[in-house]
């Protein structure tokens, strides 16, 4: 009981929010997993939804990259693209135990089916800006390995790996949206 003249101790709104998440995340021991092709945002998005909800994040082409301490495209001609895709599915069996976090996938996550296994226990979000999109936004990369082809042979490789994203329990058509309201509807999408 308060006493009539003593003012209320507040708690700022937003940490008492904070908290809640993180305990119901920690309760669930779930991961947020952003799956989708290149530059469709995953990093980004992933950046600000962990920031919102005070979860670690984590990108998983950055990870492999210092662990290696190499670049994607170093990696790739170094090592050859089924060495990369094991490092990542290593990375994901290793991290599918740990605290739960927010994950920014490598595009090319989904092709392996144990991968696909571990997503299945988390949160999967598929977010799926226009191809027209991803092309402008991929124009003159030199970090992707897989940007350097051309435009109908990213087109190809776009649809061969659509049916997989399109796996996801949660599918995210996120064109010029900002990243305040992409994080905001995935919030609302997983009820959290």
């Amino acid at each position: 009981m308060r006493r009539k003249n003593s003012k209320p101790t507040r708690t700022p709104t937003g940490a008492i929010f904070q908290r809640v998440i993180k305990k119901i995340m920690i309760r669930l021991k779930k991961n947020i997993y952003l799956a989708g092709f290149m530059a469709s945002g995953k990093t980004s998005v992933g950046r600000l939804l962990a920031q919102k909800l005070g979860l670690p994040f984590l990108d998983t082409d950055e990870k492999i990259e210092s662990d290696l301490n190499l670049p994607i495209t170093k990696i790739f001609k170094k090592h050859g693209e089924v060495f990369f895709r094991k490092q990542e599915r290593l990375l994901l069996q290793k991290l599918r135990l740990s605290e739960p976090c927010v994950m920014s996938l490598g595009g090319g996550v989904i092709l392996d089916p144990v991968n696909r296994e571990i997503l299945k226990k988390g949160d999967w979000i598929f977010l799926d800006p226009p191809f027209a999109l991803l092309q402008k936004r991929l124009h003159g990369s030199q970090k992707r390995p897989l940007a350097q082809k051309k435009q109908n042979e990213s087109a190809a490789l776009y649809r061969s790996r659509w049916p997989f994203y399109n796996l996801a329990p949660y599918h995210l058509y996120c064109g010029s949206d900002s990243l305040d309201y992409i994080v905001n509807r995935i919030i609302r999408v997983l009820k959290i």
